[in-house]
């Protein structure tokens, strides 16, 4: 099945980078992924709106992510690759969307595929909110059963 990715999550990957480049990073990691969801450019997406609804502060999630990542110098991101453990993420996103039957990527996809990383720093951060990625399924699987599926891409775009 061939993925569309919605505007939202394109939004992820322009921030992404950025963010990586700010923390002094030369690659994309699921981290610098996770603060793209969370961050301030990118208000209103399905996953943000998730995390929100199950009582997770994003600026806590910013924190302690930045907290727990070494930082360097800060540089301009242009081109930043992914990282292999960062195309896992996206693998597994893919297969989320796949096995939830959306024939689009969203926000909710990669924040489920960043929970399938589980030994990573953000399923660990995430993990110490509260947020498993049997939990987020289930909470995506409750916003498909009472929204037509165009109405979740439609919020994810």
């Amino acid at each position: 099945m061939k993925q569309r990715f919605t505007e939202r999550e394109r939004v992820t990957f322009f921030v992404a980078p950025h963010e990586a480049g700010r923390l002094g990073y030369d690659a994309v990691a699921p981290e610098h992924i996770l603060l793209g969801l969370i961050s301030e450019q990118h208000r209103s997406n399905v996953a943000l709106h998730l995390l929100i609804m199950m009582g997770v502060s994003p600026g806590d999630i910013r924190e302690e992510v930045e907290l727990q990542l070494r930082q360097g110098e800060a540089h301009d991101a242009i081109d930043l690759r992914l990282d292999p453990s960062a195309r896992k993420v996206i693998d597994s996103a893919c297969r989320e969307a796949k096995f939830l039957n959306n024939k689009y990527l969203g926000t909710q996809h990669l924040l489920l595929g960043l929970l399938h990383e589980s030994e990573g720093l953000s399923a660990r951060v995430l993990a110490q909110s509260g947020i498993t990625l049997e939990r987020v399924r289930a909470e995506v699987r409750t916003l498909q059963s009472n929204l037509d599926e165009s109405v979740l891409q439609e919020a994810s775009e």
